[in-house]
C-alpha cells in the first residue's frame, strides 16, 4: 500500500508542479521558482498526512516521503533550468512546435540580441542584477553568488 501512495505521491507532485507553474509563472524566490517550493511544501505535506492516516506518526515513512520529494524537487528544478536556459533546447523546442523553420527567419527572431535581452530579464526576475541607465549592475547582497565563484575559482585551479 505505502508503494502505490508514493506512486499517486510521484504523479501528484508533477500534476501540482503544473498547476502552481501557471499561477506563478516564472516569480522566483532566488535561485528556486516559487511554483517549485510550493509544490514541493505541498505535496510533501499532503502525503505525510496521507501517510499517516493509513499507517499512523511513523518516522521512517516521513522521512522516506520527504526523501522521494526533495529527489523530485532536484530533478525538476534543474530539468526546468536547462529548459529555460539552453539556446540549444529553444531551437529543438521551436523546430518541433513548427515541424520546419527557415533559417534565415529564425534568425531575426533569434538572435544574439534575443539570447543576452532573455537572460538579462531572467537575471531581473531573480532579482539578481539591477538595470538602470542602461547599465547592469550587480543588487547588493549577493552571498550566493560569492560563494559560486569561490567554488569557481577552486575548481579553476585543480
Amino acid at each position: 500500500m505505502f508503494f502505490i501512495i508514493q506512486i499517486f505521491n510521484i504523479l501528484f507532485f508533477i500534476l501540482f508542479l503544473k498547476f502552481f507553474s501557471s499561477i506563478f509563472k516564472n516569480k522566483y524566490i532566488f535561485p528556486f521558482r516559487k511554483s517549485d517550493i510550493i509544490n514541493f511544501i505541498t505535496t510533501t505535506l499532503l502525503f505525510i498526512l496521507i501517510n499517516n492516516f493509513f499507517y499512523g506518526i511513523n518516522l521512517k515513512l516521513i522521512l522516506i516521503t520527504i526523501f522521494i520529494n526533495l529527489n523530485l524537487f532536484y530533478i525538476f528544478f534543474h530539468l526546468l533550468n536547462m529548459i529555460n536556459t539552453s539556446p540549444r533546447t529553444r531551437i529543438l523546442l521551436d523546430t518541433y512546435k513548427e515541424s520546419s523553420i527557415d533559417i534565415e527567419k529564425y534568425k531575426l527572431i533569434y538572435n544574439e540580441q534575443e539570447i543576452v535581452k532573455n537572460r538579462l530579464k531572467r537575471l531581473m526576475t531573480t532579482n539578481q542584477i539591477l538595470i538602470s541607465e542602461n547599465k547592469v549592475k550587480l543588487k547588493k547582497n549577493l552571498n550566493f553568488l560569492s560563494l559560486i565563484t569561490l567554488i569557481l575559482s577552486i575548481i579553476k585551479k585543480i
